[in-house]
């Protein structure tokens, strides 16, 4: 195919979407995502269909190589909530008193 006819379509799909108002409108830049092949980004994106307000919205995803950055890893620390921590991990009972 001939790179202006897709050039132009592009700018078209971009012209109309963004003059776009019968309904919400969900953009979402998908160059640093698979969400067909990993999970967590097909979820990602489903819960970003379903919370969608009025009007465009716009959604840039972190990408797997981003978000593993972020995501617990085997052998880290993890942080704990007082319902997950064992005894004597919370508040002040471990500290000595001033």
């Amino acid at each position: 195919m001939d790179f202006a006819y897709i050039d132009a379509l592009n700018q078209a799909y971009n012209n109309f979407f963004f003059h776009f108002t019968a309904s919400p409108l969900l953009i979402i830049n998908t160059s640093n995502i698979d969400f067909v092949a990993n999970g967590d980004e097909r979820e990602e994106v489903i819960d970003q269909i379903l919370d969608m307000k009025a009007g465009s919205n716009y959604y840039q995803p972190l990408g797997t190589a981003e978000y593993s950055k972020i995501v617990k890893k085997p052998g880290r620390a993890q942080c704990r909530t007082r319902e997950t921590a064992a005894p004597g991990e919370t508040d002040n009972e471990n500290r000595p008193s001033p």
